[in-house]
């Protein structure tokens, strides 16, 4: 027994290296190299202050969540065939199944592929926490405008018109593919305690896009580097709006994350007015966690969340219109974030819109091209993917083909989230409450 016990140090001193040694990044080569440029003064203060009075003007931001589910953005496809009848309550019992549009079916979130990673390392940042609070870190509160919309923002429309931010725009589309064709403007407010974890925004395809497929399986197909010939170049420009009382603070967080290649992590502060311009559906990217110290408030993945705002500077968090939390404005770390096509030209965008239905990619293609690579490389066989369920399907493509990052070494020794592991094994609660 005693020369058993021996052995425990020289165990521990093993798995120490073998964690210390685990590949923290594995960019794949397409996604490698690509432009990331950082401009301090993108939007200039009168702006900035413009748009925040349109943020207040707004009144109401939903969490990401009900965001997806009540944006009018119903994807032809919103699911792979993993959906299940909801329960009698309105609830989903699977821990990523979330209820679909019109509460009638549980499916995977637009963005799985994104909050799972995030509740199963616990991000760039490395934290250990359970599943409920992890959640709550990646449920910031937006208002998705599209291209029609720009009319109601005179503000918004004369920066992206202004030379100055059409310039920092066309750096980053290819050189032979500078012209514009803006699809999306948002607004995102992060709660202190609040992060955006790593993720691709959601791509563009010719046929193919997220009114299409759920976006999970976009960002799968851009990772698989099988549709190519297929993809769109696009630029995002994230600006920030917050106004912070007692300025820039490095120990906030809330710094911008990019993954130029495999061994170099990128970090832009998040200053009021600068701005980051970048293809973000072909460069991996992230925000530390803003205020890491606070835990945000519990919202209930089963119920609806919004921001309201009251007058002046003050907000109220509403959990199923019950008031959870009080805020100012100065809490919140704000950014507005604009994407735009690349093409060669006018003629190209038109020809993109108005893409005929015989045209765009089917469901049944995409999933066929992605299960011959997923033989072709070993991972399964015909015949288990014969009986495969959907859902097991959906995980089988997103643990292949999506690789996020895992948190730097100096983040966090180990970059697996073990205080998740009670949501799946209920059993092994007792034990990470010791130390969770």
């Amino acid at each position: 027994a005693m020369a058993g016990l021996l052995y425990i140090p020289l165990l521990a001193v093993a798995l120490a290296l073998a964690v210390r040694f685990i590949p923290r990044a594995d960019v794949p080569q397409h996604l490698a190299g690509h432009p990331v440029f950082e401009q301090e003064e993108l939007i200039p203060k009168d702006t900035r202050l413009k748009l925040l009075q349109n943020i207040r003007d707004m009144k109401t931001f939903m969490s990401n969540i009900d965001t997806a589910k009540s944006s009018g953005v119903i994807a032809t496809h919103d699911h792979i065939g993993e959906a299940i009848p909801i329960n009698a309550d309105g609830t989903c019992s699977h821990q990523y199944l979330f209820p679909n549009n019109d509460r009638t079916r549980c499916i995977l979130p637009e963005r799985i592929d994104v909050g799972r990673h995030f509740i199963q390392t616990g991000g760039l940042d490395g934290v250990k926490e359970s599943f409920d609070v992890l959640m709550d870190r990646v449920s910031s509160f937006a208002r998705y405008k599209f291209n029609k919309d720009v009319a109601e923002f005179p503000v918004v429309r004369e920066l992206f018109e202004s030379e100055n931010f059409q310039a920092a725009a066309k750096s980053v589309c290819p050189a032979d593919q500078t012209y514009l064709d803006p699809f999306q403007f948002t607004f995102i407010i992060n709660l202190p305690g609040q992060t955006v974890a790593a993720h691709l925004d959601a791509p563009y395809f010719w046929g193919a896009n997220r009114f299409r497929f759920p976006q999970w399986l976009l960002v799968a197909m851009v990772f698989s580097d099988l549709f190519q010939d297929k993809f769109i170049h696009q630029i995002q420009v994230v600006g920030y709006l917050h106004e912070w009382p007692n300025g820039v603070n490095p120990q906030n967080g809330g710094d911008f994350v990019f993954h130029a290649n495999s061994s170099y992590m990128g970090t832009v502060i998040s200053k009021p007015g600068a701005g980051t311009i970048v293809d973000g559906s072909k460069v991996i990217h992230a925000a530390k966690i803003y205020r890491p110290e606070v835990v945000p408030p519990h919202l209930e993945k089963d119920k609806f969340s919004q921001l309201v705002h009251l007058e002046g500077d003050n907000w109220e968090l509403r959990v199923a219109d019950e008031v959870v939390q009080r805020y100012t404005t100065q809490d919140f770390r704000i950014s507005m974030v604009y994407r735009a096509r690349c093409f060669a030209s006018a003629e190209e965008a038109t020809r993109y819109a108005t893409l005929p239905e015989e045209e765009m990619v089917t469901l049944e293609n995409v999933l066929n091209t992605l299960q011959a690579d997923l033989i072709k490389r070993g991972v399964t066989t015909q015949a288990k993917l014969d009986t495969m369920p959907k859902l097991d399907l959906a995980f089988l493509i997103i643990d292949t083909y999506i690789k996020y990052p895992l948190a730097p070494v100096e983040a966090a020794w180990m970059p697996y989230n073990y205080c998740a592991i009670p949501r799946a094994v209920p059993w092994t609660a007792p034990l990470f409450d010791l130390f969770c």
